[in-house]
C-alpha cells in the first residue's frame, strides 16, 4: 500500500494597541506573528493476512515519512522538521464456535503537533491563562490494544459482549504550567511519557422468561492517567470510574420499539501534587426511547437524564432531564407523505455541562444550548420500489 497527503495552513495572529485617537492601529510585535505551515506525508506499507477455518490472522506495518516546514513570515525564517515513524498493526480472531469468538487487535498511530502548539508566540486573550507555543515539540505515538470475547445463543436467546482497550502514548502532548503568586498561569505544550488509559465494557443479555422483553447487565471500568508539570514539578493525575450498566429493550416489527439504559458509576480523581483538586462522587446516566405504531400514526419519545453528586465547592444544580416527544401521521398511497409534530426539551432543562480535573484546579463549566422548541416537519418518501423506509 502507499498513501500520500499534503496539508497547508496559515495562521495570522495580529494584536494591536489602542492609540491616542482611540483606534487600534499600532501593532504589538511580541504578541503578533504570521506563520505558514506545509506538511507533506508519504506512507508506504505492507501487510499479510491468513484466513483459516478456525481463525484469521493479519499483521503489517506502514512507514510514515513526514516533512514539516514552518515559515515565519514575521521574522522571515524557515524551520524544517522531519519525522519517520513506523505504524505497526496486527489482529487475531479465533472462532471458538460458529456463534462464539475471541479477538485481539493492535494498532500504532502517530500525531504531529498542531501549528498552534508549535508557533513560539504568547497568546494572551485570557490574561490569567497565557499560552506560549513550543517549537521543540516532537510527534506523539500511541499504542492501542483491543481485546474482546462475545457469543450468542439463538435457542436460549442469550448473548455476551466484552471489550477491553488499553492505550499508551509515547511523547504525549501535555501541559507545563508556571503559576505566579497572584494566580496568573503561563503554560505551553511539552512531551512526556507515562500517559495511558484502560477501558472495560461488558454486557450479558438474556430474554426475560414469559415476556417479550430482553435485558442486559455488566460492569464497566475506566482509568485515565494524565501527566502535567506545575512550576517544574511533575504531577500524575489518575481518574477512575467504576460502573454498572443495566438495560432493557423490546422490539416488535412494525408495532413497537422500546429501549432503556442506565449506568451507575463511582468516580475517583486524585493528583500527586495538589490534593485540593481531588474529588470522589457518584454519577447516574440514563437514556431511553419509545416508538409505538398505531395504523398510520407513530408516537415517539426519547429521554436522557444525568445526575451526579454535588461538590461543596460548586453549589449550582448539575442534574438535567431532557425529554422529547413527537407524533407522526402518514398520508397518501404507500405512506409517501409524513407530517411530524415534535417538541424538544419539554422540561426546558437542556444545558451543557462539564467537570474538569487538573493538578492545579477542579472546575465545573456550564454553557448555553438550544432549549425547548416546537417543530413541524413534512417528509416526502422517495424509493425505487415505491415503499418508504421503515421508521425503526
Amino acid at each position: 500500500s502507499y498513501g500520500f497527503s499534503y496539508a497547508n495552513s496559515k495562521i495570522d495572529r495580529l494584536v494591536y494597541i489602542q492609540n491616542i485617537n482611540g483606534k487600534y492601529e499600532e501593532p504589538v510585535d511580541s504578541l503578533s506573528n504570521r506563520f505558514v505551515f506545509n506538511n507533506t506525508q508519504n506512507t508506504p506499507g505492507i501487510s499479510f493476512r491468513w484466513n483459516r477455518k478456525k481463525y484469521n490472522l493479519s499483521f503489517g506495518s506502514s512507514v510514515s515519512l513526514n516533512q514539516f516546514e514552518q515559515k515565519n513570515l514575521t521574522l522571515n525564517t524557515i524551520t524544517k522538521y522531519n519525522f519517520v515513524n513506523f505504524i505497526p498493526r496486527a489482529s487475531y480472531n479465533y472462532k471458538i464456535k460458529p456463534n462464539e469468538n475471541l479477538r485481539i487487535n493492535y494498532n500504532g498511530s502517530t500525531t504531529a503537533p498542531s501549528p498552534e502548539q508549535l508557533q513560539p508566540t504568547r497568546v494572551n486573550t485570557d490574561p490569567l491563562n497565557v499560552y506560549v507555543g513550543n517549537p521543540d515539540l516532537k510527534q506523539s505515538f500511541r499504542h492501542t490494544i483491543n481485546g474482546g470475547y462475545n457469543f450468542y445463543n439463538i435457542l436460549k436467546e442469550k448473548n455476551m459482549y466484552t471489550n477491553l482497550s488499553v492505550s499508551m502514548t509515547d511523547n504525549a502532548f501535555v501541559q507545563s504550567s508556571t503559576i505566579s503568586d497572584n494566580g496568573r498561569r503561563t503554560y505551553k505544550t511539552v512531551n512526556a511519557d507515562g500517559v495511558y488509559s484502560i477501558n472495560l465494557y461488558t454486557d450479558y443479555g438474556f430474554k426475560i422468561k414469559g415476556t417479550k422483553w430482553r435485558t442486559g447487565v455488566g460492569p464497566t471500568f475506566n482509568l485515565n492517567r494524565r501527566i502535567e508539570y506545575i512550576n517544574g514539578f511533575k504531577s500524575i493525575n489518575n481518574t477512575r470510574a467504576y460502573g454498572l450498566n443495566l438495560n432493557i429493550n423490546q422490539y416488535v416489527a412494525d408495532k413497537m420499539n422500546a429501549y432503556l439504559s442506565t449506568e451507575i458509576s463511582w468516580n475517583d480523581t486524585k493528583a500527586s501534587v495538589n490534593s485540593n483538586a481531588n474529588a470522589d462522587y457518584w454519577q447516574i446516566e440514563m437514556y431511553g426511547n419509545l416508538n409505538k405504531t398505531i395504523k398510520k400514526w407513530v408516537i415517539g419519545s426519547d429521554l436522557s437524564f444525568e445526575a451526579r453528586q454535588k461538590d461543596p465547592r460548586f453549589p449550582q444544580k448539575n442534574n438535567f432531564t431532557r425529554l422529547n416527544a413527537s407524533v407522526t401521521r402518514r398520508f397518501l398511497k404507500e405512506d409517501r407523505l409524513e407530517l411530524k409534530l415534535q417538541v424538544n426539551d419539554i422540561f426546558n432543562e437542556n444545558r451543557g455541562y462539564d467537570r474538569n480535573f487538573s493538578s492545579y484546579s477542579y472546575t465545573e463549566t456550564f454553557y448555553n444550548t438550544l432549549r425547548r422548541f416546537w417543530l413541524l416537519t413534512a417528509t416526502w418518501n422517495i424509493s425505487k420500489n415505491g415503499k418508504p423506509s421503515k421508521m425503526f
